[in-house]
Parts: structure tokens; C-alpha cells; sequence
């Protein structure tokens, strides 16, 4: 067990030193998941006291050598945790983290990316770009559909967990249903290269990306027109209503963008508080958060003092940041 220090930042402000640089962050409830690069993952309530710290198998790399796996994800959802992590061979294992027991769920796959869809299926996003729905109950594929030509960056699913965004090197942002795998909806015009991180609140969604843009999109501003889709959308090919053992996609709407952040440096993470009164973002590499009031487009700063690889809000006023250091810290955003 690692030695665990509380310090004071700011007002409102707290920080943990955990093991291994935060490589991604999740919220359900009370309770926050993290998951880092030296196969840790750690589940804390929202005052950062650690309630478990679970690790993860070693793996052997192509030289033959042991190595503590990068956890690629993690999500929480009623009391379980998912993880997708590093794992032999360049392939990774999903693991379910419940009732204290881990156990792999999806041995040795190209999964990049994990998230409860109810109490006994997960959806998976592959490093192939493929949306992959798996029945933890039976331990049966429901589908298995590609999304688009491109390689997997990241999505998320909206608070009631009934619609996805996902995003991958097009710059696009893609909206699937998750009962069918259908493809319904595409974001176009906003990142013009790959997608680095994407976050779905209610009825907004933001993505960040290597064009060192952050894009927000809103889906109450759907376009239906289909002739405005033709002058949209640079990928005829998805207008083109689909449905094969491979592919489903039947497009009923496109977004652009509500508004484009223009950065000095590739965005790597982006958040949206859960009520949508704030967005996040990082513009540079030196620890700098900007959050947006979602009410007037109005900027702040807020400065974490350390380099950036995950947010996630844990309320509607404070953020959680993941550092490479390992550190974890919660800012005060409200203005």
C-alpha cells in the first residue's frame, strides 16, 4: 500500500497522490474510479478517501520482460467497476471489479475502451473502430458493428446511458444507439483531425483533439435537412443507409458545431459538468483547465500544476483532474 497525503491546494480544493499517471477518471454517485498507467485501479468517495485500490495482473511485453499494465479505461456503475487494461501480446482484458472479487471478463482483445449499458451488458469500443455490445450474464456477443474507417480514439454515453458519442481519427463524432449498434447521427465541421477525448453529459458533447481544438456540440441544434447533409458531410458513404453483420447505420440527423475553442497545443481532455452549466478543457501542457459557463460562453483558468491527461466533473462545480504524476485534485469551478 502506497502512502496516501491529503493537501490543501486552493479554497474548495483537494489533492491525493496516487500510483502511476491517471490515465482516465469516472464518476457514478459518491463515488469516483481512476485508472493509471501502473495497473492500479482505485476507487475513492468524492472527499478523495481511497475505499479500494485493486492491481491488475503483470503482462509480458514483446522482449519477453514483466510489466505493470496501463489501464486504458475504467467505469463505475451501482457499485461495480469495469477496466480495460494492457495485457500480452499488444492486446488488452476487460476486467469486472465487483464485491471486492476482479475477475477478466474479455480475454486478450483489441478493446481500447469499456462502459456498463445496464446491470448485465458493456459496450466496447475496439481499437478497429468496431462498437461491440457483450452480455456479462451469458458471456455472448449482442453485436458487433463497425463505425467508420478510422482508428478508435474514445467515447462516452449520456447520463441515462441510452445514447453513445464516440469519436476516432476522422474528427468526427459519431452517435449510436446502444440497444442495436445503429449509427444515427454524425457531428461534422468541428475537429478536423483525431479526436483525442470525448465527453456526453444530457444533451451536449464535447471532443477534444490533435487540430488543438475543443468542440462543442449541441443536440437540440440537430440539422435533418438531408440536402444540407450532402453539402455537410465530406464522407458520402454515410448517408448511405447500411445494415450487414458488420455495419448498421441509418442516419437521422447531423450536428455542427455551437462553438469551436481554439487552443496552442492538441487538447487531450475535455469534461461537462452533469447539469451543463460548464465545459472543460485543456488548452496547453503546462496545467491550465478552461472552464467555459455554458450560459454565455464566459472563460476562466483554473491552474492544476502539473501536466493534464484526464477531467471529469464530480458535481456541477468541481472538477476532478488526473496528472501524470499520479496526482489527483479537485478545483473549485464555480463563478
Amino acid at each position: 500500500m502506497i502512502l496516501l497525503l491529503l493537501i490543501p491546494l486552493i479554497a474548495f480544493s483537494l489533492s491525493v497522490k496516487l500510483e502511476g499517471a491517471i490515465t482516465d477518471i469516472s464518476v457514478y454517485e459518491e463515488k469516483i474510479a481512476v485508472g493509471t498507467e501502473s495497473g492500479k485501479l482505485y476507487i475513492l468517495s468524492k472527499n478523495l478517501k481511497v475505499l479500494s485500490e485493486v492491481s491488475f495482473p503483470e503482462f509480458t511485453d514483446f522482449m519477453g520482460e514483466k510489466q505493470k499494465p496501463k489501464v486504458f479505461s475504467v467505469d463505475l456503475y451501482k457499485g461495480k467497476a469495469l477496466a480495460v487494461c494492457e495485457d500480452n501480446l499488444g492486446k488488452s482484458t476487460v476486467y469486472l471489479y465487483e464485491n471486492n472479487n476482479l475477475k477478466p471478463v474479455l480475454k486478450l482483445t483489441d478493446a481500447r475502451k469499456a462502459m456498463f449499458y445496464g446491470d448485465n451488458d458493456i459496450i466496447v469500443g475496439t481499437i478497429s473502430n468496431e462498437v461491440w455490445r457483450y452480455n456479462l450474464k451469458e458471456g455472448k456477443t449482442l453485436y458487433r458493428y463497425l463505425v467508420f474507417r478510422f482508428v478508435f480514439s474514445d467515447f462516452d454515453m449520456n447520463e441515462e446511458r441510452n445514447l453513445i458519442a464516440w469519436g476516432d481519427e476522422s474528427g468526427k463524432v459519431f452517435f449510436i444507439n446502444p440497444e442495436d449498434g445503429r449509427l444515427i447521427g454524425v457531428a461534422t465541421e468541428g475537429n478536423k483531425d483525431k479526436i483525442f477525448k470525448v465527453s456526453f453529459s444530457r444533451s451536449k458533447v464535447i471532443s477534444g483533439g490533435r487540430d488543438k481544438r475543443a468542440v462543442l456540440y449541441d443536440l437540440g441544434k440537430k440539422v435533418i435537412n438531408r440536402e444540407t447533409w450532402r453539402k455537410k458531410l465530406d464522407a458520402p458513404s454515410l448517408l448511405k443507409n447500411l445494415k450487414t453483420p458488420f455495419i448498421n447505420r441509418k442516419i437521422e440527423f447531423i450536428l455542427l458545431p455551437e462553438k469551436v475553442f481554439e487552443t496552442d497545443f492538441m487538447v487531450f481532455a475535455v469534461a461537462l459538468s452533469p447539469e451543463e452549466h460548464y465545459a472543460a478543457y485543456t488548452p496547453d501542457d503546462r496545467g491550465t483547465v478552461k472552464v467555459v459557463r455554458l450560459s454565455d460562453f464566459y472563460e476562466f483558468s483554473l491552474n492544476a500544476n502539473c501536466f493534464i491527461n484526464a477531467l471529469e466533473f464530480i458535481s456541477e462545480d468541481k472538477l476532478a483532474v488526473g496528472c501524470i504524476d499520479g496526482s489527483l485534485k479537485i478545483l473549485e469551478v464555480k463563478r
